[in-house]
């Protein structure tokens, strides 16, 4: 069995094919079913998650595992193609798998975030919110601010937040553990760049996560 990698989308052969680009599929589970046919790592305010995806192209059977947790089971299925619509994180972010057939024996499989597809959702999730990943205390923190809501979240954990205006614009004040933290929002000056953001850590700029 082969698996092929095109953007988003994931193609699983049961023929024998030469295929340029093979993905490699990982697993956090201790066992990993032969039906296993495709993994995304989807980046969302509450942290990053692991969809997995096992499609039994015999019997239909469809399985979804959230960061290793099954969500939905359908071990009997008569139509191979069709979609699954489920919901991911604290966020509870809409998630669609689409499965298409190719040809012959071929199958196609897709993910929706949002009504978007994947890399549509990541391209525009990069306009609406910044992050920084820093070590406090020997704990690897991921730092995300949601820009329309100005909603902070730290590791998966909404923080409680206090906002303030200030001379030069905003700040919105919240902690991780003993250490003060604060978020500036200045304007750039320019149109095109906008709202520039700033993560204060004990008073120390973070630099922010490409």
């Amino acid at each position: 069995m082969l698996l092929a990698c095109l953007g988003e989308k994931l193609i699983i052969y049961t023929q024998t094919r030469v295929i340029p680009s093979l993905i490699r599929i990982g697993t956090g589970r201790q066992k990993m079913s032969g039906d296993l046919v495709a993994v995304w790592d989807v980046a969302l305010s509450d942290g990053v998650h692991r969809i997995e995806f096992e499609h039994g192209t015999t019997t239909g059977k469809r399985v979804i595992y959230i960061d290793g947790k099954e969500v939905i089971r359908r071990d009997w299925m008569f139509k191979l193609v069709g979609k699954e619509t489920f919901h991911v994180g604290g966020t509870n972010t809409k998630a669609t798998i689409n499965i298409d057939a190719v040809s012959g024996f071929a199958y196609e499989y897709t993910l929706e975030i949002n009504g978007q597809s994947l890399r549509k959702y990541m391209e525009n999730r990069s306009k609406v919110t910044s992050t920084w990943i820093l070590n406090l205390d020997g704990i690897d923190c991921r730092v995300v601010l949601e820009k329309d809501t100005m909603d902070i979240w730290c590791n998966g954990q909404k923080m409680e937040t206090a906002g303030e205006f200030v001379d030069d614009g905003t700040e919105t004040h919240f902690t991780l553990g003993d250490h003060d933290c604060c978020i500036k929002a200045v304007s750039s000056g320019k149109r095109r760049d906008g709202i520039i953001h700033t993560l204060l850590v004990d008073g120390m700029e973070i630099s922010e996560s490409e």
